[in-house]
Parts: C-alpha cells; sequence; structure tokens
C-alpha cells in the first residue's frame, strides 16, 4: 500500500511540474515550417512564424518563389505584389500591422496582420498566395506548406 501511495505521489508531483511549463513541451515538439511552391521547397532567411494559427513568412522570397513583382512603399509600410499574364492580371496590397489589405482595389479583412521580424515582412501565406489565385494545402503533421498554381 506504501508503494502505491508513493508512485502515486511522484506521478502527481511530475504531473504538476508538466503542467507549469506548458510551452516547453509545445515548444519542442513544434516541427519548423517548411513551404514548397509547386513541389520546391522554398528556403527562407527568416524562418516562417505562427501567429494566431496563421504561417506568416518573408514577403518577397514567397512572392519571388511564385514569379510575382514585389514593391515596398517605405513611407506607408505597404507591400505590393503584382501577377501579369497575358490573361489575368492580380494586385495585393498588405499594409505592415495593418488589419485590412487591398487585393485588384477590394478591401479585405486581414486574420493576422503583416509585421517586421528581423528586418523582413512577414506575410500571412495563406492570405497572399490564394489572393493571387494559388491553391494552398497545409499538413498539420509534417508542418508543411504546398503551395500550387
Amino acid at each position: 500500500m506504501r508503494m502505491k501511495m508513493k508512485s502515486l505521489t511522484i506521478i502527481v508531483i511530475m504531473l504538476l511540474v508538466a503542467s507549469m511549463f506548458p510551452q516547453l513541451t509545445s515548444a519542442a515538439a513544434q516541427k519548423p515550417v517548411k513551404v514548397y511552391v509547386q513541389g520546391l521547397e522554398v528556403e527562407f532567411d527568416q524562418t516562417p512564424i505562427f501567429t494566431n494559427g496563421r504561417v506568416l513568412v518573408p514577403f518577397r522570397q514567397i512572392a519571388e518563389s511564385m514569379e510575382i513583382s514585389v514593391t515596398w512603399d517605405q513611407k506607408s509600410k505597404r507591400v505590393t505584389a503584382q501577377y501579369k499574364s497575358a490573361f489575368k492580371k492580380k494586385t495585393v496590397v498588405i499594409p505592415v500591422n495593418g488589419k485590412t489589405a487591398t487585393v485588384d482595389n477590394k478591401s479585405v479583412k486581414l486574420d493576422v496582420p503583416a509585421k517586421i521580424v528581423g528586418g523582413r515582412i512577414m506575410v500571412p501565406l495563406r492570405f497572399l498566395t490564394q489572393s493571387l489565385g494559388a491553391q494552398v494545402d497545409w499538413n498539420n503533421e509534417s508542418q508543411e506548406v504546398d503551395v500550387t498554381y
């Protein structure tokens, strides 16, 4: 009986200690996000981040991997992605720290704002790529995003 109580006490103490540090267990378990465009992995100089359940990636690198032209307006703190082909034209404007973006001159509410991290403009991956006409698939188990267009 004493051995059972001792074992039970140790288990309870371990559970209490583990519950005091949930960020350690979730951070250790979280894999880095990998992003693929047309099956090719995009190498980022700033690691993609999670913000409120959304993946943010460096704007210029994801746009250029999709052959999208990019501009940065320092004065207004906005990034612009433009796609032009013989059949269609798309323009997406995303303000840093703003709640609303513009897609082809129409206002669209953002789930999470773009932000500057490590000197890079980080934008919501799904919003940007889908606004430009791409399909986005998320694999939660492998922490991978596949962008196709």
